[in-house]
Protein backbone atom coordinates (compact mmCIF):
# COMPACT_ATOMS: atom_id res chain seq x y z
CA UNK A 1 0.00 0.00 0.00
CA UNK A 2 3.02 2.51 0.78
CA UNK A 3 4.51 1.65 -2.46
CA UNK A 4 1.13 2.55 -4.08
CA UNK A 5 1.06 5.87 -2.17
CA UNK A 6 4.58 6.56 -3.18
CA UNK A 7 3.69 5.85 -6.86
CA UNK A 8 0.91 8.43 -6.76
CA UNK A 9 2.53 10.95 -5.23
CA UNK A 10 5.26 10.19 -7.55
CA UNK A 11 3.16 10.70 -10.66
CA UNK A 12 1.54 13.51 -9.43
CA UNK A 13 4.97 15.25 -9.52
CA UNK A 14 6.24 14.22 -12.44
CA UNK A 15 2.79 14.97 -13.96
CA UNK A 16 2.95 18.42 -12.27
CA UNK A 17 6.64 19.12 -13.80
CA UNK A 18 5.49 18.31 -17.16
CA UNK A 19 2.81 20.56 -17.10
CA UNK A 20 4.80 23.52 -15.88
CA UNK A 21 7.97 22.59 -18.29
CA UNK A 22 5.36 22.48 -21.26
CA UNK A 23 3.29 25.90 -19.65
CA UNK A 24 7.07 27.15 -20.35
CA UNK A 25 8.09 26.35 -23.30
CA UNK A 26 4.46 27.98 -24.53
CA UNK A 27 5.02 31.33 -22.57
CA UNK A 28 8.65 31.24 -24.35
CA UNK A 29 7.36 30.91 -27.77
CA UNK A 30 4.38 33.68 -26.87
CA UNK A 31 6.98 35.69 -25.43
CA UNK A 32 8.90 35.16 -28.86
CA UNK A 33 5.45 36.10 -30.71
CA UNK A 34 5.03 39.03 -28.26
CA UNK A 35 8.56 40.66 -29.09
CA UNK A 36 8.30 40.20 -32.78
CA UNK A 37 4.79 42.14 -32.59
CA UNK A 38 6.26 45.02 -30.02
CA UNK A 39 9.34 45.29 -32.76
CA UNK A 40 6.84 45.23 -35.62
CA UNK A 41 4.60 48.03 -33.84
CA UNK A 42 7.66 49.84 -32.77
CA UNK A 43 8.63 49.91 -36.95
CA UNK A 44 4.86 51.72 -37.50
CA UNK A 45 3.82 55.06 -36.30
CA UNK A 46 0.26 56.46 -35.34
CA UNK A 47 -0.68 59.40 -36.83
CA UNK A 48 -3.33 61.08 -34.80
CA UNK A 49 -3.82 64.01 -37.20
CA UNK A 50 -7.48 64.63 -38.11
CA UNK A 51 -8.28 64.10 -41.98
CA UNK A 52 -9.20 67.69 -43.70
CA UNK A 53 -12.76 68.48 -43.11
CA UNK A 54 -15.50 68.95 -46.01
CA UNK A 55 -15.75 72.55 -45.43
CA UNK A 56 -12.01 72.98 -46.34
CA UNK A 57 -11.48 70.58 -48.99
CA UNK A 58 -14.47 72.88 -50.65
CA UNK A 59 -12.72 76.42 -49.57
CA UNK A 60 -9.27 75.16 -51.13
CA UNK A 61 -11.32 73.98 -53.90
CA UNK A 62 -13.10 77.49 -54.84
CA UNK A 63 -10.00 79.49 -53.91
CA UNK A 64 -7.18 77.99 -55.36
CA UNK A 65 -6.00 79.15 -58.89
CA UNK A 66 -2.33 77.38 -59.10
CA UNK A 67 -0.78 74.37 -57.63
CA UNK A 68 2.51 73.78 -57.32
CA UNK A 69 4.81 70.70 -56.36
CA UNK A 70 8.42 70.38 -55.53
CA UNK A 71 10.40 67.10 -55.47
CA UNK A 72 13.12 66.81 -53.13
CA UNK A 73 15.36 64.45 -54.78
CA UNK A 74 13.89 64.47 -58.43
CA UNK A 75 14.47 66.00 -61.57
CA UNK A 76 10.96 67.05 -62.15
CA UNK A 77 8.53 69.83 -60.65
CA UNK A 78 5.05 70.62 -61.53
CA UNK A 79 2.70 73.04 -61.60
CA UNK A 80 -1.09 73.42 -62.29
CA UNK A 81 -3.54 76.57 -63.30
CA UNK A 82 -6.36 75.03 -64.98
CA UNK A 83 -9.04 74.96 -62.47
CA UNK A 84 -10.44 71.43 -64.04
CA UNK A 85 -6.48 70.19 -63.20
CA UNK A 86 -6.56 71.63 -60.43
CA UNK A 87 -10.20 70.12 -58.98
CA UNK A 88 -8.84 66.50 -60.25
CA UNK A 89 -5.97 67.30 -58.06
CA UNK A 90 -7.96 68.06 -54.74
CA UNK A 91 -9.70 64.62 -55.92
CA UNK A 92 -6.59 63.32 -54.93
CA UNK A 93 -6.99 63.86 -51.35
CA UNK A 94 -8.95 60.69 -49.87
CA UNK A 95 -11.69 60.92 -47.13
CA UNK A 96 -9.46 58.70 -45.33
CA UNK A 97 -7.31 58.98 -42.17
CA UNK A 98 -3.78 57.92 -42.63
CA UNK A 99 -3.56 55.90 -39.33
CA UNK A 100 -0.64 53.30 -38.80
CA UNK A 101 2.24 53.94 -41.37
CA UNK A 102 6.20 52.24 -41.56
CA UNK A 103 8.32 54.38 -39.75
CA UNK A 104 10.24 54.55 -42.98
CA UNK A 105 8.45 56.33 -44.57
CA UNK A 106 9.69 59.60 -45.99
CA UNK A 107 8.43 62.64 -47.41
CA UNK A 108 9.21 63.46 -50.97
CA UNK A 109 8.48 66.62 -52.09
CA UNK A 110 5.94 69.30 -51.12
CA UNK A 111 2.54 70.64 -52.67
CA UNK A 112 1.44 74.16 -52.17
CA UNK A 113 -2.30 75.78 -53.10
CA UNK A 114 -1.91 78.96 -54.00
CA UNK A 115 -4.52 81.36 -54.23
CA UNK A 116 -3.51 85.17 -56.50
CA UNK A 117 0.31 84.11 -55.59
CA UNK A 118 -0.49 83.69 -51.91
CA UNK A 119 0.03 79.88 -50.36
CA UNK A 120 -2.95 79.10 -48.88
CA UNK A 121 -2.02 75.47 -47.75
CA UNK A 122 0.86 73.15 -48.20
CA UNK A 123 1.03 69.16 -48.15
CA UNK A 124 4.20 67.09 -47.45
CA UNK A 125 4.00 64.05 -49.83
CA UNK A 126 4.57 60.87 -48.50
CA UNK A 127 4.75 58.09 -51.57
CA UNK A 128 6.34 55.34 -51.58
CA UNK A 129 5.24 51.98 -53.43
CA UNK A 130 8.32 50.42 -50.84
CA UNK A 131 6.62 51.02 -47.38
CA UNK A 132 3.17 51.18 -48.51
CA UNK A 133 3.03 55.26 -47.94
CA UNK A 134 0.21 57.05 -49.73
CA UNK A 135 -0.65 59.90 -47.77
CA UNK A 136 -0.54 63.78 -47.54
CA UNK A 137 0.43 65.65 -44.34
CA UNK A 138 -1.24 69.12 -44.36
CA UNK A 139 0.51 71.92 -42.60
CA UNK A 140 -0.51 75.40 -41.57
CA UNK A 141 2.00 77.72 -40.41
CA UNK A 142 4.75 74.87 -40.94
CA UNK A 143 3.14 72.84 -38.55
CA UNK A 144 1.46 69.41 -39.37
CA UNK A 145 -2.36 69.85 -38.92
CA UNK A 146 -4.20 67.27 -40.82
CA UNK A 147 -3.56 63.84 -43.05
CA UNK A 148 -5.22 62.41 -45.48
CA UNK A 149 -4.56 59.32 -47.64
CA UNK A 150 -3.70 59.85 -51.39
CA UNK A 151 -6.66 58.65 -53.32
CA UNK A 152 -6.33 55.89 -55.95
CA UNK A 153 -6.67 58.30 -59.03
CA UNK A 154 -4.00 60.20 -56.90
CA UNK A 155 -1.28 57.34 -56.61
CA UNK A 156 -1.63 56.35 -60.62
CA UNK A 157 -0.97 60.28 -61.26
CA UNK A 158 1.89 60.25 -59.49
CA UNK A 159 3.36 57.28 -61.12
CA UNK A 160 2.39 58.18 -64.53
CA UNK A 161 4.22 61.13 -64.30
CA UNK A 162 7.06 59.28 -62.96
CA UNK A 163 6.91 56.85 -65.73
CA UNK A 164 6.48 59.64 -68.25
CA UNK A 165 9.41 61.46 -67.08
CA UNK A 166 11.46 58.08 -67.14
CA UNK A 167 11.65 58.18 -63.34
CA UNK A 168 11.39 54.28 -61.59
CA UNK A 169 9.04 54.70 -58.51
Amino acid sequence: MKILYYLSIFSMLTLTACKSEKGSSNNTAANEVQKEVAAAKSEMKKDDLPSLTTAYMQKIATSCDYIDYIFYDLPISISQDEKSAIMSNINFISRETVGAYSSNCKSMGRKSFQSDGEIILEADIYLDKANGCYFYVFLEDGKPTYANKISKDGINFYFNVFGQAGLKQ
